[in-house]
């Protein structure tokens, strides 16, 4: 017989002890995996790494350590030590999507200036946090939660955490929604609080987790108390390059600008674009990843083409017919054409409706008749799945299911932001195997990702974007191993790239500040556009904005420049 969720109500039997224990410790969910009984034993200043595939249950455990209550879900063992701050990976748990980042901040005020004395050192420790953590805090603090990127909204909770001073941190899905330098500017915060004493529990889907080894003064323990192994890293898949396109594109980007928002009365300031004059085209049956930074653009862009935000400036084009901004019977077209994966899959599902009738819902849409265990096998998932109620999906599986009913009503393109997947879906899986049999059909996929790793194994071509402009267009291979734009090198070594923040329309290219191939006042004050390196190129496969692009040992030809952005007017349709 089941115990009822109130007979295993978490307690903190002694907020005193000094160490933070798990005794026997097991959870089990009506529909989920079980999580085996886990004993763990963590000291002050360590850290435990928890690995394990998607969907083995890791945000499940953390939700009952942090004594969120579910219903089907039954918890057993022990839990003692001090109380612990959770950071979700799923943000609604703690935050509405219309609060304020300053709400969500101890003491931090929009009118800091001349606000309370006691609050002012509370403000500044903020701004501090929020500058180590790559986020602008006069932009951030301003913002309400909805409009910031997964990455931002990540770094902000961590932020909100770590203001709180907490013993315990509980950080669910360390490897999620990141790119590798805004881990490791939280790591370096993680291990200075680790050598103050606080303690860590994390979860990740794979090994290595090398910017949390990495960090001095941080004792790492990797654990895997869950379901399945961790995952090995995604191999290098070398691909030739794709064949030339003669006919025209279906998805044309031509000089896109979205803003992010209104204009700022208060500070005399415009909008910012997280969009800033982006161009790409994407043909039929192709794979084409949107690669880029966190806070780069990414699913702003992907967002715009879907028709869920307005551009301010510029053109797309479906299939040779303008739909910027569409409105009307154009609009509820697209909405067929042109289906949206999001990132936070879990927000545009029906948790109290089970994953077999959203699948349904999609196929009675088409005016289709489905077999859901068909689909749940194409999607890689379990079928006794199909009875689960959406709300106690995992965010990979959550994103499936929106992949599946996109799917379903055969769009002719497919947006899909950040794919939460793992390596061996990439690696030859089921990831790979779904998108390459619906190219196959016709179907075209534009896949936004902040993983290398991911766009070298599932793309046919590479576009990297970067401050809101498409910097350099390729094969996998040419831009992640031979790349001609300054950046993208530095992005091959590892280096730290500078921040990637919507801005407000900057003169010149914007890699200008940090290139070490600047030249002024060219570089400074003239906007480099997309084009061919050189005439010699035939099938112009590789397309580069920059005035001094790498080459192997010569003086390459000068993309064509502009000194003025050539802004489209609005589209009115």
């Amino acid at each position: 017989m089941k115990r009822k969720i109130r007979d295993t109500i978490l307690k903190v039997d002694s907020p005193d002890t000094r160490d933070y224990q798990l005794k026997e410790f097991g959870v089990s969910a009506a529909h989920g995996p079980t999580i085996l009984p886990l004993n763990l034993t963590l000291e002050e200043g360590r850290a435990v790494a928890l690995v394990a595939p998607p969907g083995s249950g890791k945000t499940l455990l953390f939700e009952a350590l942090a004594g969120i209550e579910r219903p089907g879900v039954s918890r057993s063992g022990q839990l003692t030590g001090p109380p612990a701050h959770y950071v979700p990976q799923d943000p609604r748990i703690s935050v509405l999507p219309t609060d304020k980042v300053r709400s969500l901040l101890a003491g931090v005020s929009l009118f800091n200036s001349w606000g309370p004395a006691e609050n002012r050192p509370a403000v500044a420790r903020a701004f501090q946090l929020l500058d180590r953590l790559r986020l602008s805090p006069r932009r951030i603090l301003r913002s309400p939660f909805v409009d910031l990127s997964s990455s931002e909204r990540r770094r902000v909770l961590f932020a909100a955490a770590l203001l709180q001073d907490p013993r315990v941190l509980l950080f669910d899905g360390w490897d999620e929604a990141m790119d590798g330098d805004d881990r490791k500017a939280i790591a370096q915060l993680l291990g200075e609080h680790l050598e103050q004493g606080m303690r860590a529990v994390l979860t990740a889907r794979r090994y290595p987790l090398r910017d949390l080894a990495q960090v001095a003064g941080v004792s790492l323990q990797t654990e895997r108390p869950l379901a399945a192994d961790g995952e090995a890293a995604v191999p290098l898949v070398q691909k030739s390059a794709p064949p030339p396109r003669s006919g025209p594109p279906l998805l044309r980007v031509e000089r896109l600008y979205v803003p992010a928002g209104q204009t700022d009365w208060i500070h005399r300031s415009p909008a910012a674009l997280p969009v800033d004059g982006a161009s790409l085209a994407l043909y039929p049956g192709e794979i084409l990843v949107l690669l880029g930074p966190s806070g780069s653009g990414k699913s702003t862009l992907l967002e715009a083409v879907a028709g869920l935000r307005s551009a301010s400036a510029g053109r797309i084009s479906l299939d040779s017919q303008d739909i910027t901004n569409a409105r009307g019977s154009r609009r509820r077209k697209l909405t067929r054409n042109v289906q949206i994966v999001f990132q936070d899959a879990s927000a545009v599902l029906d948790g109290r409706r089970s994953v077999a009738a959203h699948l349904l819902d999609a196929a009675a849409l088409a005016k289709k008749d489905i077999d859901p265990r068909q689909w749940m096998d194409k999607l890689g998932l379990e079928q006794s799945l199909l009875g689960s109620p959406a709300d106690q999906l995992s965010a990979s599986e959550s994103q499936r299911i929106d992949l599946g009913r996109s799917l379903i009503v055969e769009p002719q393109l497919v947006l899909w932001d950040a794919p939460e997947v793992g390596a061996a879906d990439v690696d030859g899986g089921t990831l790979t195997s779904l998108l390459r049999a619906e190219t196959a059909r016709g179907r075209t996929f534009l896949v936004a990702t902040n993983s290398p790793q991911l766009a070298r194994s599932v793309g046919d071509r590479v576009a990297m974007l970067f401050a809101g402009r498409v910097i350099e267009v390729g094969t996998p291979r040419q831009l992640l191993v031979e790349p001609l734009h300054p950046l993208l090198e530095a992005y091959r070594q590892g280096q730290v790239l500078p921040r990637a923040e919507p801005q407000n329309s900057p003169v010149g290219c914007g890699y200008f500040p940090h290139c070490p191939r600047r030249e002024e006042p060219l570089c400074a004050e003239s906007e480099p556009v997309l084009a061919p390196l050189g005439p010699q190129q035939e099938n112009k496969t590789s397309l580069v904005a920059c005035f001094h692009p790498l080459g192997p040992g010569r003086e390459p030809d000068r993309p064509p420049q502009t000194t003025e952005p050539d802004r489209p007017p609005q589209s009115t349709e």
